[in-house]
């Protein structure tokens, strides 16, 4: 079934938010400039999205919310492991590929409504990673600083392994290497 007008309009929307989001950040995007570049006038890019923060909503949710369902998921194990942070990780990636590049894109302190689901997401990361029980001992007291280290690195490690053999692997031994690298 083919997408009519509207929704290829708003896909196109979306498409070149994310773009250049990607390439510029969002803070240094207007609304103006995500019509010109999509082709379409200002007022139809307003009929889809009021405002840049439903926009960005609009982009940023899925990807926010399927990370909340899968910490949540994992927060009920009895234990955490590096595993499955790099299942986290390769799961999110896998789900939601190039935009998992919105990461480091969006200024999430711009927008109320974004600011408290980056932080609800953030905040049960943290959580996890302070369950994690196979780390050397000389990150145990690091978690913290870890879990930034790893949301740091987990995409571009990702974007650029993906077209070898066996990107989950390679990407779980990886992170391990990391970790335990940072341990030295």
């Amino acid at each position: 079934m083919s997408m009519g007008k509207k929704e290829r309009t708003r896909e196109l929307i979306i498409n070149t938010a994310i773009g250049l989001f990607i390439k510029k950040r969002s803070e240094n995007v207007s609304m103006d400039e995500i019509a010109e570049s999509a082709g379409i006038a200002r007022r139809t890019l307003f009929n889809h999205f009021n405002t840049k923060e439903q926009l960005i909503l609009e982009i940023t949710s899925p990807i926010f919310n399927y990370g909340i369902y899968y910490l949540e998921e994992l927060n009920k194990r009895d234990q955490i492991t590096l595993d499955a942070i790099a299942d986290l990780c390769f799961s999110l990636w896998k789900e939601y590929e190039k935009n998992t590049e919105l990461f480091y894109s969006i200024d999430f302190e711009d927008f109320s409504q974004l600011k408290e689901l980056h932080s609800r997401y953030i905040k049960l990361y943290i959580d996890i990673f302070q369950r994690i029980e196979d780390l050397p001992i000389d990150l145990i007291d690091k978690k913290r600083e870890l879990a930034s280290i790893v949301f740091r690195c987990f995409v571009p490690i990702l974007s650029n392994i993906s077209a070898m053999n066996n990107p989950e692997k390679r990407f779980r031994e990886a992170l391990k290497g990391l970790v335990y690298g940072l341990s030295i």
